[in-house]
């Protein structure tokens, strides 16, 4: 071991036909270091292999870019299988998006997005639901919306176009059940007929579990009830087909009161 300028430098031997020849470790005969070269020596695995242990990291000062040969794949693959935890669709289009740029993702599922949906993220923004050739299905309808909107919610369609959260005081009824978590702005998508499932109903009804078989009505900000309001507008919304299922009827208000 020499020291050069303040940096360790080892040497090694190797033999030529004209005897031993100095090379600096890590260099090939043309003095050009490769990092299969630097990896090889001195690694037990005797690959080349990057080992990582508690507190290491590789970090990058600019973009890091991780590639492969045309025909080669890059492949994740974690021993402790953690690696779900943290890198989501969701999460990788976090970090794709920057400098005003976006990324578009398919949901599994988690944050209230619906799986197998396709989503764009904004930078900065939430992720709002993506219609393909006019809609993934003719029973959902999608529009920004003016209100919060979570899964479950009964919505109507303003004179503008956009969403809001259904009310019996309104004479404007209900279009349908929000199938998204949607903040204000963004676009949220509403199932007009058809089944909507749920896992857990709680902040649409209050409790976590439908009533198998009952009847719901449009009540107050959104939420559904099985009383039918005494005042305003009766909106049947539509039925419970079990604990998690809610099957959307055609919503018509009738004035009560």
């Amino acid at each position: 071991m020499s020291s050069k300028q303040g940096l360790d430098v080892q040497y090694f031997n190797k033999e030529t036909e004209k005897g031993i020849q100095v090379i600096q470790y890590g260099e090939d005969d043309t003095g050009t270091q490769t990092l299969a070269q630097v990896l090889a020596q001195g690694n037990t695995t005797e690959g080349n292999d990057i080992i990582l242990s508690t507190g290491d990291s590789l970090v990058g000062e600019a973009d890091v870019q991780i590639s492969a040969a045309a025909g080669s794949r890059v492949i994740v693959n974690p021993s402790l299988q953690t690696l779900t935890q943290y890198l989501t669709p969701e999460a990788v289009a976090n970090v794709m998006t920057s400098g005003g740029e976006g990324a578009i993702f398919v949901s599994d599922g988690t944050g209230g997005l619906i799986a197998g949906a396709l989503y764009y993220l904004p930078d900065g923004g939430a992720p709002f639901r993506l219609d393909v050739g006019g809609g993934s299905t003719p029973d959902e309808f999608s529009s920004v919306t003016d209100d919060s909107l979570v899964p479950g919610q009964a919505v109507y369609v303003k004179g503008s176009g956009n969403f809001g959260l259904a009310d019996s005081a309104l004479s404007s009824g209900a279009a349908g059940l929000s199938l998204t978590t949607t903040a204000p702005t963004f676009s949220a998508t509403i199932k007009t007929g058809g089944i909507v499932t749920i896992g857990d109903w709680t902040a649409v009804i209050g409790v976590a579990s439908l009533t198998p078989g009952a009847t719901y009505f449009v009540g107050s900000s959104g939420g559904l009830t099985t009383v039918p309001p005494a005042t305003g507008y009766l909106t049947r919304m539509g039925s419970a087909l079990s604990l998690t299922q809610f099957r959307v009827g055609d919503p018509a208000p009738v004035k009560r009161g």
